[in-house]
């Protein structure tokens, strides 16, 4: 665990190629508007539940995988729930913006004709000798079957998406 000296207050000092910390060593989130800052942790546990060394601040990997979420429950049809909403608030996601993803996501697969016939499917690729976790496997019409997997991060062409796409549409279902 990182600890990083504070200011008095608290407040962490940012050290380069770290993440801003409190003194126990834990990320602090700010919401998007600057109001307000919360420790992040898992609260099950009290721990910590990322490790540093990808060198991703793990804030955006607990959005991504919140967004993520929000697009499970679209898919099936579930709906946004307050206790569900408030893990999206305490990450930094608005109310109106996750409530504007779902909506939207809704609207997307609709009109590309998509419908999900598989959500978070593990597959293996013997070929590429990799496996993972297809965010969907859909049905686009009269087309056949798709793969897709939701992206969040700032870059929409990460060289490897490139990769990971491709292994995933040449896989196959894994139990």
């Amino acid at each position: 665990m990182i600890v990083l000296p504070t200011s008095g207050d608290d407040t962490p000092e940012h050290v380069p190629g770290d993440f801003h910390r409190n003194s126990q060593g834990r990320p602090w989130v700010s919401n998007p508007n600057g109001t307000g800052r919360r420790l992040l942790y898992n609260r099950a546990s009290s721990m910590w539940p990322f490790d540093d060394w990808t060198g991703i601040d793990p804030v955006y990997a607990m959005r991504g995988t919140h967004v993520h979420a929000l697009c499970d429950r679209a898919d099936r049809g579930e709906p946004l729930t307050t206790a569900f909403l408030t893990e999206g608030v305490d990450l930094g996601i608005t109310d109106e913006l996750q409530a504007h993803i779902y909506a939207r996501w809704i609207v997307f697969r609709k009109a590309h004709g998509l419908t999900a016939i598989a959500i978070e499917q593990p597959v293996v690729n013997d070929a590429w000798k990799c496996a993972g976790t297809c965010d969907r496997i859909d049905m686009h019409g009269r087309q056949g079957r798709r793969v897709g997997d939701i992206k969040t991060g700032s870059d929409p062409v990460k060289a490897s998406y490139l990769i990971q796409l491709p292994s995933y549409a040449d896989a196959v279902e894994y139990d």
